[in-house]
């Protein structure tokens, strides 16, 4: 039987993927959740596809992380199209600010590419990957929609 904190925790999460139209990913995210407990986000996590058929389907997306207890803040960098869309600030910039809940990370982000651009994402680990999916997005942005983050935690350009 299912403890009441329990109970909240996949009564939220169904809530935010209903609401969202992330169902699959969410529910994923709790399932992976479940069996991860006090992940750390912190570090430098990359992404990387290339295609030689077509340029324009390379992407590389970096996320700089900063974990604090339950809150979660940083910076994403995405260069797609071959290096023709670059969504990044060269500057500390925070676009990613959330709460990690049951190990799922909810966040809310915003583009540098387009000002204006807003969305909401879930983050989750597992085996050593960051998982990353968005869920909304309003705007013009460059980040993929789904990726699978490597850490690169030996990089020079730490978080903070």
């Amino acid at each position: 039987m299912l403890k009441t904190g329990h109970l909240l925790s996949i009564i939220h999460i169904l809530v935010f993927a209903l609401c969202n139209n992330a169902e699959t990913g969410a529910l994923n995210a709790y399932r992976i959740a479940e069996n991860n407990s006090h992940q750390n986000y912190s570090g430098i996590w990359r992404y990387e596809f290339s295609s030689k058929e077509n340029e324009l389907l390379n992407i590389s997306f970096q996320l700089n992380l900063i974990q604090d207890k339950d809150i979660i803040k940083g910076q994403y960098c995405a260069v797609s199209r071959g290096g023709r869309r670059i969504d990044c600030d060269i500057d500390k910039n925070y676009n990613i600010y959330g709460k990690i809940i049951n190990n799922v990370a909810y966040i809310d982000f915003t583009g540098f590419y387009d000002a204006k651009a807003k969305g909401k994402a879930i983050l989750y680990l597992d085996n050593g990957n960051l998982f990353w999916e968005i869920v909304s997005v309003k705007g013009e942005i460059y980040a993929p929609v789904k990726a699978v983050l490597k850490s690169d935690n030996n990089a020079k350009n730490s978080p903070e």
